[in-house]
């Protein structure tokens, strides 16, 4: 798998310690990988299952940033972005979607992963236009 490979070639200290970054992904493996990546560059992750575990864990603690998977049980990665954009305590807070070809496709890079949360977090906001509610 692509992100096996990828750890070894990824070595650089982010500047971003302190950061939470609340990964949700109904498969254990994908959100342990990430985790394993984040958490010696200092950053404190938090894991969720599925889109509705991760509204209760967003409204207890607010996260910097949230890599979601797309496709989950319960609530979908895409309707939890859309509550989050409802929500003006949580409309800025930057959301890398994983599983949909025009955000990240699933395999992806952590190398990848981990730049795109890099710039980010860095320049605090999405690198793609906010999900809007249409009527």
């Amino acid at each position: 798998m692509r992100l096996l490979a990828d750890l070894a070639l990824f070595s650089p200290d982010l500047p971003m310690n302190g950061k939470l970054i609340l990964l949700v992904d109904d498969e254990l493996y994908v959100t342990s990988v990430i985790a394993q990546q984040l958490r010696p560059r200092g950053f404190e992750v938090v894991v969720a299952c599925d889109g509705a575990e991760a509204l209760a864990i967003i409204k207890e603690r607010r996260p910097d940033l949230i890599v979601s998977d797309y496709q989950m049980p319960e609530i979908t990665g895409l309707e939890m972005a859309a509550r989050l954009c409802e929500d003006p305590g949580t409309m800025q807070i930057p959301i890398i979607m994983t599983n949909i070809r025009a955000f990240m496709a699933k395999p992806f890079s952590i190398k990848q992963l981990l730049g795109k949360i890099e710039r980010l977090l860095t320049a605090g906001m999405t690198d793609s236009p906010p999900l809007r509610k249409t009527a």
